[in-house]
């Protein structure tokens, strides 16, 4: 993949990942909790697979950003 293709890619990851995201939204906001469930998974998927494209090229093997990703999930995620 040259420059270019990985530069459209990413630009069409991220506009996935944010549309997606933007319909989680909407749904959440109208009770729809498995469809708004669906589109943060999908939002998600699309930002991997950004961050994959990204770094695969640079530095990070796929099971090193899973770990990262995981890592940062337990992180941010509410103790109650």
């Amino acid at each position: 993949m040259n420059a270019d293709d990985k530069q459209e890619y990413v630009k069409y990851r991220i506009d996935s990942a944010f549309n997606a995201y933007n319909a989680a939204k909407v749904l959440a906001e109208n009770g729809f909790w498995n469809s708004a469930v669906n589109r943060l998974y999908y939002a998600v998927f699309y930002a991997v697979q950004l961050m994959h494209c990204w770094f695969k090229t640079k530095f990070m093997p796929v099971h090193i950003l899973a770990h990262v990703l995981n890592s940062l999930y337990i992180i941010s995620k509410p103790v109650n």
